[in-house]
């Protein structure tokens, strides 16, 4: 499995990386803090899954998801949000389809959204 990683907070970031390779055996994350460097990697190289913040410095994870769908890439995103309510959340779904994890957030639920992610 190989994840992308997109989260302009780098101990955020760090985190999330450290856990998908121990807690979860993810063989290769490559990270980014911003959404045009993932489409750049995107238009060359194939991800098991892009994990995105909701709100990124510069184009948002959902711009980030909206633009690999237009170009046809159907990798399966989850999106990050702490400034999400579950107002957002649904609103969220309902735009995008994806999943919203809020943070924080528990390993299991991580590791909760990874399962459903790859099960779609």
């Amino acid at each position: 499995m190989s994840v992308l990683v997109v989260e302009d907070n780098s101990n955020v970031r760090a985190a999330l990386v450290l856990l998908l390779n121990r807690a979860f055996g993810v063989a290769e994350t490559r990270e980014t803090d911003s959404a045009e460097q993932a489409l750049v990697w995107l238009e060359t190289d194939s991800f098991t899954a892009v994990i995105a913040d909701f709100h990124l410095t510069g184009m948002s994870g959902v711009e980030l998801l909206q633009t690999m769908r237009s170009k046809g890439n159907r990798t399966p995103v989850l999106l990050l949000s702490g400034a999400l309510d579950k107002r957002s959340v649904l609103k969220a779904l309902e735009e995008t389809g994806v999943e919203c994890l809020p943070k924080p957030f528990q390993i299991s639920e991580l590791g909760w959204s990874l399962d459903r992610l790859m099960a779609a």
